[in-house]
């Protein structure tokens, strides 16, 4: 793959809209629970498609900080221990909320706390400030890992 005419970007790209692709289609079963309980019960879609969206944006985010840490290493075992790790570091801030007393790190681990976005999702509300740190986010770290495959292309 490394000697195919393609860019690191063209590698990143794909492999990351495959597992966006895999990621959604795993998910799409689950219509049919809306569906079904709309057949007998009225049904407000407007939270069933916000929470939608909020797995598929944290999803998205979750399989780009996987890629990542594909790029960084050969072994497929240390970039799943590695993924785990900055994933659980990236649960682990929402707990950190509840322990400092400072309001401007209060509102800063709430920003970017895992939970609090969840939440929001789950109630229908869909604020631009999540979209803008997911997409930020996922766009971030698919950059890093085209620059580690870069950076290991030239090795």
């Amino acid at each position: 793959l490394m000697t195919a005419p393609v860019t690191e970007g063209q590698v990143i790209g794909g492999k990351y809209l495959a597992a966006l692709v895999f990621y959604g289609f795993l998910w799409l079963p689950t219509v049919a629970y809306g569906l079904a309980i709309s057949a007998y019960e009225t049904v407000d879609w407007g939270p069933i498609a916000a929470g939608y969206l909020g797995i598929l944006l944290i999803g998205s985010l979750f399989i780009a900080i996987g890629i990542f840490a594909s790029a960084m290493t050969r072994s497929q075992l240390l970039a799943a221990m590695m993924t785990a790790a900055l994933l659980f570091l990236l649960f682990l801030l929402g707990v950190f909320e509840e322990l400092v007393s400072s309001d401007f790190a209060k509102k800063a681990l709430g920003y970017v706390s895992i939970w609090n976005h969840i939440d929001e999702f789950a109630n229908g509300i869909v604020d631009s400030r999540r979209l803008i740190f997911y997409l930020s986010g996922t766009l971030f770290f698919l950059f890093l890992a085209s620059r580690a495959l870069a950076d290991k292309k030239w090795r």
